[in-house]
């Protein structure tokens, strides 16, 4: 208790505390239930910390606010959350009241804060009945089903139905026991039994006749759970039927069939009658009920598809059955299960009557039958059929028993019938069954015949054999048997085709033609299946009719007679009476007409009546009549057949369309039988009244024309003709009968000369005919160019019939056959086959012995894909023989083309085919080496000459054939936006001009003499300086081969001709080996040539600043491609017809710039062709372009359609830029040297070495044990290294032998120790680098690889460590060497070394230069300095595709303009050879450190393509944020190849690089030219450089070595010549004879071969073209051109065939003998044959003088013996020896390529063969003036060289001689030892 004084009792009340409230001391308040009274002046924040107030800082104990005057309570009420409660406070929460003991504001829940109060006192709280997700204090009571529970934990219920029940079945309760105590135990009634029902423990619930408790909470299945329950009260349901899906309870009563069972049990879908047997599932019966009592349930017939249940009763045929058991559904009436005495019980068997025996019928036991007047009973139930009918016993058992037998005679029913014994089963066949059996009487005309079965038919005369006679005797009408018998046949042979055609059968038709001569009227369209055979070939003659003189003025009153029909035709179909004409005797027919009829009324009719005024029950038995049909037929002759006629016979009008269609005008919908009916009905109402409309019409014609006379007959015919196609077109959609019937009588008028004589369909054929008499005119040659057609028509065609679609025209089963037929005409064709008739089938006919004897017509015409197979075909006299255009085909053998114009004609393709499309491939090959310049002592090669240097390689190996050994190269240089070719070509200006134009100088001889700056040339060299002036001069043979230089003047006279490099304008010698020394003289033994000059523009060299991201000591840099693996990716599918179900999942993996994937999910719902796209941006790379593309090739045969086979496409990111710094961790990477990012190393440190290589990154920590790699140049691992070292650098190369991963050499300072790693930086050993002396001022500064070695320089003692390693022995070779190079002889301080361009070249810190081609033998040079003098101090050189760049500072040397206190300098240089450098000045003036090389990928949107790269150089510096990015490139160059004055190619020294802005420019000087050439400069990535030689080798010839590349890029070469290769074929590779056109050009070319190259896992197949005409570089056809393939190209193919006299005319010109008798005649034979348009002609044949020719390949002059051979056409490829005459060439392997006339041989190759010309000019070119002596240089015989002033030995060998030697005159020059003084002093006598 408090202490106060009474003094100080001055206290003011404040009532309750608040917060933010101003006290005053002695302020009293209540808190909670206390008292407290204010003992210091404060704002009250809250009343604790009021409490913990420390007044001043070094306080330790809290001056409080209150002091506490009395304890107490204060009831708060019922607790809430988020409250502020005080001590002393009471609450009530649940039925328990707490006492807060610790002030506090209240968390959500109770129970958070129960260690701030204690329980005051416990109570019960009543809550109702308990609710879900409530919370429930301890002593809250609730009600829950018939149970009180107390809460004794405080929780909040679930939401769940399950309640606060304790103990259930599922364990799914709110509570258990630790929450819920019962305090009262009662029951709760909830209703009848229900599914999905909460039911708690104590529930009642009514289950059938019972009440139920439950014992166990549970949620109610669909069925009830006994165990769940127990029955409080049993009763009893009743059931009317027991049924599957009810739920039966204990008590329940059912019917079942006809018995009644009660449940034992509760359950459901178990059959009552299961407990009268035992199931096959049980092993007793059930025992779920109890039968009651038995009983019947009569259900009628039995019938198929019921079931039956114990107790039914069914009459089954004549018997009455019960089931004693269930039995199941029955399938079909052959059911047999009631005679299993198991199932079935007969309660009374009986019969029953079934009348008359019907096939197809069930018939069961009882069944009484009549059938053939007997009765028979049926003794086992069955379907009847042909095989079990009444009295058959045929299938070995018997169905009936005979009841009732009847009489004798029973077979014959009406009158006529024949009674005979045959077979009564006559389906069956077999033999088994014979009676009475009768033969109904035939037809009038008809005979009884014997069929194959020897049964006995009625058929008709000439339908046995389908023979049909015609005669010129005979008649064309409609007489019974008329054609059918011999004796009345028909009088043409058109109409005899048309009665075949109206049968519904023709096949194996034969029309027979009697001798004789036939007029008829054109076309004759030969039925399917139907031949025409004549007599014999000289006595059967068909000619086409003559116009009818008595019909020239018939048109207007034919169309009278027209009108006529159309007036009465509707009044005719509608049967409404037609007054008839006077004279017509002939009735209308309106009655006795057989309708179809049928048993339904359209529902317009159900109440209304029809246009006949009948209503539905009327019309149900009255016919249904289209009546429309006959405005359809006045349509026809309106519409069509008078135009037509007015078209063609009065040339009015224009000519009407033909239509048709082979579907009848058949009706759809729910009116559709009875719409058919009715049209069917008008016809033949039509029909019935054919005589009444004819005799009408002629009544007609003489009471309204009484003047005009005309033929009734011909009239008749014609309305015959007109009625049948009136019927046939409105049986079918269109007009083409009604127009043939026009044409007809057109034809009839005009005479048929000029149409087609027969028209073919399928499987028809024409036999022994002579066809005469049509004609025509012959077109102009300006119609058609070259050749003419005739308009005259075609003795033999394809039927059009009414267009394309007419498929009864089709050829399908066998082509139309002609045989033994000649023809005879003018200006028409033999034979047209136009497969633009037919849209199916063959299009084609076959022809044997048919001749065509046509003056200036065509003896076969094929086609728009026609084909005509043609036998001993001969033509005489035609304009065309045998003619193929629009891509038809013809094939004969054994035939001829005489006289005429033109022989065989191809002309075209196919023009309705669709062609098939694929692309250029000039990408299956390598790059192309076209020489290897070889020279020197040991003739080694210097450099590879390319014609095209490839792209997208990033590994390559040569191969070298010839005279030498020992080449060895490693392709380490690749080169971005390079010159892969330079390709000499048609200016585009100029596409027939001549490629490499003219006037181009190729000269070349033995020099004189030569020195460093100049070449004597020949003595007999003719040259003017003006003709050489600026030419290039290179030395190709000798000491000194491959230096060249160009021409700065020529003294004609002394022959001394003066060069200049080219590199730099100076005068001297370049090199093909750029800093190959120059020889200081030159002999005759050098060759030499003067050829145009090339120069390649410079790609430039731009330098721009960079922000590396952050200011530090930066110290050097890498560039490297990278390592990366992404897991279960997805992509974007596209394509198809719809998305996948489920996106596939994939892992890929990115290695450099290619992908890797690996199928983790397959998938579903895909389509074949459709593209999962994953975005680049997921990879690590760029959208787009980095995308990654797989495309579905196959997915899974079931409904999943999961993947199963794919490829994939696409380009990953390149790499990156690493710099590292000379202290701290921070390091800075970039992908493109723009934009850069600051990463941390594992480690501080001086990290100045770091190297990129093998798609991993290193870096070591100078001064450290401590090395760290990495795979993506962004994250780095550390490792740990053998030394402790002051590593200064390291570089990546490759073992020695070519095998193993590359590796990593780190080199250090001040010791001899290095280390290096095989696997990418993870892992290092040692090695030891040879002992250079003094440690102390020695060490190793750099190391550079190249040419598999690995050559470390040191700073002083001009040291350089040369090493090899071996990956197989895992061992280091090394040797020291000493750079013997520098005048002065002093040491130098070399900084840096590097490799490229097959040279090491390090640089010193004064300038001086040291290069070698091998590590051993080293030259020197100088660098340039800044201000003329002073030498800059380099401190790094480092090479990149072309180019060396060397950076540094001043070393603080006064130098120009740059500072010489900080050393700072933006002086650089840049050199292509490391030799030769020119001065380059950087943007920024710092200490620059570090430069590198890499080639990222910068471009956009191409992914398609593995090598995008643009060259960059990064340059740093330390301690500043900004470097500079470098773009440049070495100049290109090249050689020019002359032949005959014209550029012939251009050959590739060196590719250039960093073209990236502009392609190159190429200037090639040659004052002799007189025009340019032009030149395609074409640019790639990843170009092949020259390869760094490891040898190079000894004993190569420039002329005859072969150089071979094989890597993992590809040449792009344009074709040219007969070849080409084409990729994304598919299907069949297309063969000889296929026409290719190529972006989409007009002309096309003809395949002569085709050889499959590869097939892709898509089936695309990549086929190599030999091609005709050849292709030009004017073509120039690019990779991806598109190429249309067309293999229905038009195309002759004959054999044995003569071509006679072809040119000479048609019949009149040739007049055969005449033409001969005179001897005047003029053939051309060039007709022979023809190909034009890309159609081809294949053949083999002889002419008149029996010369015999196959195709262009080869002739036989056979009166001479001369075989002429095409060079275009005959392959000698794979030839190994050719004999021509005396000469035989091959055989030892040699080639021959051609023949030349060259007197200088300047081609020096070794398969190009001089004639004489070129020998005795060449020998006279080297003999002297006088012509006695033959100057030769040198020759070389063995190691034996002589000449020109010494004798050597090329070995360095002693030269021995082994016979005497006389040695004379004052200037043999003996000197040497005594010995060689005493034999010059012999005497010559004594030797």
């Amino acid at each position: 208790m408090a202490e106060f004084k009474i003094s100080r009792l001055r206290y003011t009340w404040r009532n309750i505390w608040n917060t933010s409230t101003s006290y005053n001391k002695d302020d009293v308040v209540r808190y909670g239930g206390s008292t407290y009274v204010c003992v210091r002046q404060h704002t009250s924040s809250a009343f604790q910390t009021d409490q913990d107030y420390l007044a001043n800082p070094g306080d330790t104990a809290p001056t409080v606010a209150w002091l506490k005057m009395t304890d107490g309570y204060y009831w708060r009420g019922n607790w809430a959350g988020s409250t502020l409660y005080a001590s002393g406070d009471l609450v009530l929460y649940g039925g328990v009241v707490y006492l807060v003991a610790t002030s506090h504001t209240s968390d959500t829940n109770f129970i958070t804060n129960a260690d701030k109060v204690a329980e005051y006192v416990s109570l019960y709280a009543w809550t109702a009945d308990w609710a879900a997700a409530t919370r429930y204090g301890i002593g809250d009571v609730v009600r829950y089903n018939g149970f009180v529970y107390k809460c004794i934990a405080e929780h909040t219920s679930g939401s769940v139905a399950q309640g606060a029940e304790i103990g259930n079945s599922d364990g799914l309760d709110d509570s258990t026991k630790e929450l819920w105590e019962i305090v009262n135990e009662g029951i709760q009634y909830v209703g009848t039994f229900t599914a999905a029902t909460r039911y708690r423990p104590n529930d009642l619930m009514k289950y059938g006749g019972s009440l139920l408790r439950c014992t166990i909470g549970h949620t109610s299945a669909s069925t009830i759970d006994s165990t769940y329950f127990v029955t409080e009260l049993p009763g009893n349901n009743f059931y009317q039927t027991w049924a599957d899906d009810v739920m039966y309870a204990v008590g329940d009563v059912v019917r079942h069939g006809g018995h009644i069972f009660i449940a034992n049990k509760n359950n459901n879908d178990i059959n009552p009658t299961t407990s009268l047997y035992a199931t096959p599932d049980r092993s007793v019966p059930n025992d779920e009920w109890k039968l009651l009592a038995k009983g019947i349930n009569l259900v009628g017939d039995w019938a198929v598809g019921q079931s039956y249940k114990t107790g039914d009763v069914v009459r089954r045929g004549g018997y009455v059955y019960v089931a004693i058991l269930d039995t199941a559904i029955t399938d079909d009436g052959s059911s047999l299960d009631y005679l299993d005495d198991s199932n079935w019980e007969i309660v009374l068997p009986g019969q029953a009557w079934r009348n008359a025996w019907t096939s197809g019928s069930q018939f069961e036991i009882g069944d009484i039958a009549l059938y053939r007047g007997t009765a028979y009973t049926c003794n086992v139930a069955h379907t009847s059929s042909s095989e079990n009918f009444p009295g058959d016993n045929g299938s070995g058992f018997s169905y009936w028993d005979i009841l009732s037998l009847a009489g004798e005679g029973v077979g014959l029913s009406v009158q006529g019938d024949l009674l005979t014994f045959d077979l009564t089963r006559g389906l069956v066949g077999d033999g088994s069954t014979f009676g009475a059996t009768s033969l109904p009487i035939g037809t009038e005309g008809q005979l009884v015949a014997v069929n194959t079965s020897d049964s006995i038919e009625y058929k008709t005369y000439g339908n046995v054999q389908k023979l049909i006679y015609v005669s010129n005797d005979g008649i064309d009408d409609l007489n019974a048997n008329r054609g059918i018998n011999p004796e009345k046949p028909y009088k043409t042979i058109r109409y005899a085709a048309e009665r075949v055609a109206g049968r519904a059968d023709t096949n194996e038709t034969i029309i027979r033609v009697n001798a004789g001569t036939y007029d008829e009227v054109l076309p004759i369209v030969v039925p399917e299946g139907t031949a025409i055979n004549g007599a014999e070939l000289r006595t059967t003659t068909v000619r086409p009719c003559k116009p009818d003189a008595s019909l020239a003025t018939d048109l207007p009153f034919h169309k009278i007679a027209l009108d006529r029909i159309s007036d009465i035709v509707e009044a005719v179909i509608q049967r409404t009476t037609v007054s008839p004409s006077v004279g017509n005797t002939v009735s209308q027919v309106t009655t006795n007409i057989v309708f179809q009829t049928v048993p339904y009324v359209p529902p317009q009719y159900e109440f209304g009546p029809d246009e006949n005024g009948l209503y539905g029950p009327e019309l149900f038995q009255t016919p249904y009549i289209d009546t429309t049909i006959g405005t359809q037929i006045q349509d026809l002759i309106v519409d069509d057949v008078v135009p037509y006629l007015d078209y063609y016979l009065s040339s009015v009008g224009s000519n009407p369309v033909i239509t048709g269609s082979n579907t009848r005008t058949d009706h759809v919908g729910t009116e559709a039988i009875a719409q058919d009916y009715a049209v069917e009905n008008a016809r033949r109402i039509f029909e019935a009244n054919r005589l009444f409309v004819i005799a009408e019409v002629i009544a007609f014609m003489k009471v309204t024309q009484p003047t005009y006379t005309f033929d009734e007959a011909v009239l008749t015919d014609m309305l015959n003709r007109y009625i049948d196609a009136f019927i046939y077109d409105t049986t079918y959609v269109g007009n083409y009968a009604s127009f043939q019937a026009a044409r007809y009588y057109k034809n009839k008028v005009n005479g048929s000369d000029t149409e087609d004589m027969f028209y073919v369909r399928n499987a028809t054929g024409i036999k022994d005919f002579t066809l005469k008499n049509l004609s025509g005119t012959l077109n102009p040659p300006e119609v058609f160019e070259l050749y003419k057609r005739p308009t005259g028509g075609a003795y033999i065609s394809l039927d059009p019939g009414w267009g394309p679609a007419d498929t009864r025209c089709w050829i399908m089963k066998r082509s139309p056959y002609i045989q033994n037929c000649t023809t005879f005409g003018a200006n028409c064709i033999g034979q047209k086959i136009d497969g633009a008739l037919h849209n199916g089938g063959n299009k084609s006919i076959t022809s044997n012995d048919f001749t065509q004897v046509i003056s200036d017509g065509i003896g076969a015409w094929v086609l728009n894909n026609g084909r005509g197979e043609l036998v001993s075909v001969f033509t005489y006299y035609n304009q065309i023989g045998m003619f193929a255009e629009k891509g038809g085909v013809i094939r004969a053998t054994n035939g001829n083309s005489s006289y005429g114009d033109f022989g065989a004609v191809s002309d075209g393709n196919d023009p309705t085919e669709t062609p098939a499309f694929a692309e250029v491939d000039n990408r299956t090959g390598q790059a192309i080496v076209a020489s290897a310049f070889a020279g020197e002592v040991n003739d080694e090669i210097l450099i590879l000459e390319y014609t095209n240097a490839g792209e997208n390689y990033t590994q390559a190996d040569y191969t070298f054939v010839g005279s030498g050994v020992n080449a060895q190269v490693k392709q380490e240089d690749f080169r971005d936006d390079a010159v892969f070719e330079a390709l000499v070509k048609n200016a585009p200006t100029d596409p027939g001009g001549t490629v490499g134009a003219g006037g181009y100088t190729n000269k070349g001889n033995n020099a004189q003499t030569g020195t460093t700056t100049s070449l004597t040339l020949a003595t007999n060299d003719d040259s003017t300086e003006a003709e050489i002036l600026g030419l290039r001069l290179i030395i190709t043979s000798g000491k000194g081969a491959g230096q060249y230089g160009y021409v700065t003047s020529y003294n004609p006279t002394s022959k001394v001709c003066n060069v200049s490099r080219e590199s730099d304008d100076v005068a001297g010698w370049d090199h093909v080996i750029p800093g190959t020394p120059a020889q200081t003289s030159l002999f005759t033994d050098n060759t030499y040539r003067l050829e145009p000059r090339p120069t390649f523009s410079h790609p430039g060299f731009t330098v721009g600043d960079i922000n590396m991201g952050a200011t530090n000591a930066w110290a050097n840099v890498a560039y490297g491609e990278t390592t990366a693996s992404f897991s279960a990716v997805q992509g974007t599918t596209t394509g198809g017809t719809g998305t996948p179900i489920a996106e596939a999942t994939w892992n890929v993996t990115k290695v450099a710039r290619k992908y890797t994937i690996t199928n983790v999910e397959v998938g579903s719902g895909y389509e074949v062709g459709q593209e999962i796209t994953i975005d680049g941006a997921a990879l690590g790379g760029t959208a787009g372009e980095h995308d990654l593309v797989i495309t579905v090739l196959e997915v899974s045969e079931d409904s999943t359609n999961t993947l199963v086979r794919w490829e994939h496409t696409g380009t990953a990111d390149s790499g990156k830029f690493v710099v590292t710094p000379t202290a701290g961790a921070d390091f800075t990477y970039s992908s493109d040297g723009e934009t850069w990012t600051v990463g941390t190393l594992p480690l501080s440190g001086n990290w100045k070495c770091v190297a990129a290589g093998g798609n991993a990154f290193v870096t070591l920590s100078r001064g450290t044990s401590f090395a760290a790699y990495s795979t993506n140049g962004t994250s780095w691992t550390s490792v740990s290294l053998p030394y402790d070292r002051n590593w200064n650098s390291v570089v990546y190369g490759k073992s020695s032998n070519g095998t193993g991963n590359g590796v990593f050499l780190a080199v250090a300072a001040n010791t001899d120790a290095g280390v290096y790693s095989t696997d990418g930086g993870q892992t290092w050993k040692a090695t030891t680098l040879p002992d250079i002396g003094d440690s102390t001022f020695n060490e190793w500064v750099d190391v550079a690889y190249g040419a598999g070695r690995f050559v470390a320089v040191a700073n002083s003692g001009n040291f350089v460590a040369v090493g090899e390693y071996n990956s197989v022995t895992d061992a280091w070779t090394w040797n020291p060497e000493i750079m013997d190079v520098i005048d002065d002889s002093s040491t130098k301080d070399w900084k840096t070394i590097t490799y490229g361009n097959n040279r090491f070249v390090t640089i010193s810190g004064t300038g001086e230069i040291a290069y070698s081609f091998d590590g051993t033998i080293w030259y020197g040079s100088v660098m340039p300095t800044q201000d003329g003098s002073t030498a800059h101090d380099w401190k790094m050189v480092r090479y990149g595709q072309g180019v060396f760049i060397a950076i540094g500072d001043t070393d603080q040397r006064t130098i120009g303009g740059d500072d010489p206190v900080d050393a700072t300098s933006n002086y650089a240089a840049s050199s292509e050879d490391g030799v030769t450098w020119t001065e380059r000045t950087l943007t920024q003036t710092s200490n620059w450190t570090g430069i590198g090389f890499g080639n990222p990928d910068i471009s956009t949107g191409d992914s398609t393509t593995q090598s995008n790269s643009t060259g960059t150089w990064i340059a740093v510096a330390k301690d500043v944020a900004t470097g500079n990015k470098i773009l440049t490139g070495s100049r290109a160059k090249g050689r020019i190849i002359v032949e005959s004055r014209n550029i012939s190619e251009v050959r590739m020294w060196d590719v250039g690089s960093g073209y990236n802005d502009s392609q190159p420019t190429l200037t090639i000087t040659d004052p002799g030219n007189t025009i340019d050439a032009y030149v395609e400069i074409r640019m790639g990535d990843a170009v092949l450089g020259q390869p760094s030689w490891v040898n190079r080798g000894a004993g190569y010839r420039t002329s005859s070595t072969q150089v071979s590349v094989l890597g993992d890029g590809f040449a792009d070469v344009i074709p040219k010549g007969q070849f080409v290769t084409i990729s994304g074929i598919i299907g069949p590779v297309p063969g000889p004879g296929t026409q290719l056109r190529f972006r989409g050009a007009t002309e096309f070319y003809t395949t002569q071969t085709s050889t499959l190259e590869n097939t892709d896992s898509n089936g695309s197949q990549t086929v190599l073209f030999r091609i005709t005409p050849k292709l030009t570089l004017s073509d120039f056809l690019e990779h991806t051109s598109q190429v249309e393939i067309r293999e229905r190209y038009s195309q002759v193919r004959i054999t044995g065939h003569d071509f006679l006299d072809v040119g000479t005319g048609n019949a009149v010109q040739t007049n055969y003998p005449v033409l001969y008798s005179t001897g005047i005649y003029t053939g051309a034979p060039e007709n022979e044959v023809v190909e034009l348009n890309g159609g081809r002609v294949f053949y083999t044949s002889t002419d008149q003088n029996g010369n015999f020719r196959c195709g262009e390949l080869f002739a036989v002059e056979q009166a001479t013996g001369i075989v002429t051979i095409s060079a275009d056409f005959f392959d000698l490829g794979g030839l190994t020896e050719l004999a021509l005459g005396g000469v035989r060439l091959g055989g030892s392997g040699a080639v021959v390529r051609e023949f030349s006339t060259d007197p200088a041989f300047t081609q020096d190759s070794n398969n190009v063969v001089p004639t004489q010309r070129a020998i005795k000019a060449y020998l006279q070119n080297r003999l002297n003036v006088g012509g006695s002596d033959l100057l030769t240089a040198s020759f070389i015989a063995g190691t034996i060289k002589v000449g020109p002033n010494l004798i050597d030995n090329v070995a360095s060998l002693e030269v021995l001689f082994p016979g005497p030697v006389a040695f004379r005159g004052s200037d043999a020059n003996i000197s040497g030892t005594l010995v060689g003084q005493q034999l010059f002093l012999r005497r010559e006598e004594d030797l």
